[in-house]
């Protein structure tokens, strides 16, 4: 009987986790990504990404926004600075 009990429940689960799947989004990503041809295009697309990333997080940093969030804005912008620096480093070898 127990046996047959977590038979049941795990039908179950499995059958509401499925219903769940099916509700999912189509997976679209595919449309969005770019493979680059060559590592300086990389790179390239490295530096043009950290520049956006950097111009976001002074959008953030502009806003009337809670001092932790800030500080995670501020770290995270650094933290682009610094991603921007290696990717121009990297592009000297190109």
């Amino acid at each position: 009987m127990k046996n047959k009990l977590i038979a049941l429940v795990t039908l179950l689960v499995m059958s509401s986790f499925m219903t769940r799947i099916d509700c999912l989004p189509a997976d679209n990503s595919k449309d969005y990504v770019k493979v680059p041809t060559s590592i300086k295009e990389s790179l390239e697309t490295g530096v043009q990404g950290e520049i956006e990333n950097i111009v976001m997080y002074e959008r953030f940093l502009n806003q009337n926004i809670p001092s932790d969030v800030k500080t995670v804005f501020t770290s995270l912008k650094s933290a682009s600075q610094n991603h921007l620096q290696a990717f121009k480093r990297a592009l000297q070898s190109y």
